[in-house]
């Protein structure tokens, strides 16, 4: 499912984009968090079936991998985040100095 959600996104993200880089990083990074949680899926269901710990050890390996994805698009999205209210701050403030400015 996730899979494909990613994939349908990166068609969606291209279609109405395309020449956007950001959107085709954004595509990119949805595929593979899809395919990761795919794989998951399919080693942990060979798991359950099979009662093979390699399965077991595979299917919480990708599972770490796509979380440590998330943890990245989490921490890189709060740092845009604050990087945005700094400027919106600075702006303001550069602002509020020449209505100051030109009013007295």
């Amino acid at each position: 499912m996730g899979a494909t959600l990613g994939i349908i996104g990166s068609i969606a993200g291209m279609i109405a984009n395309p020449f956007s880089i950001f959107g085709l990083i954004s595509a990119i990074v949805a595929l593979v968090m899809g395919l990761r949680l795919r794989r998951t899926k399919r080693e942990l269901e060979t798991f359950i079936h099979t009662k093979a710990p390699v399965n077991l050890e595979i299917g919480l390996d990708s599972m770490m991998k796509y979380f440590r994805i998330q943890g990245v698009l989490i921490i890189l999205a709060i740092v845009f985040v604050l990087i945005t209210l700094i400027a919106v701050i600075v702006m303001g403030a550069a602002f509020n100095f020449n209505f100051d400015f030109y009013n007295t």
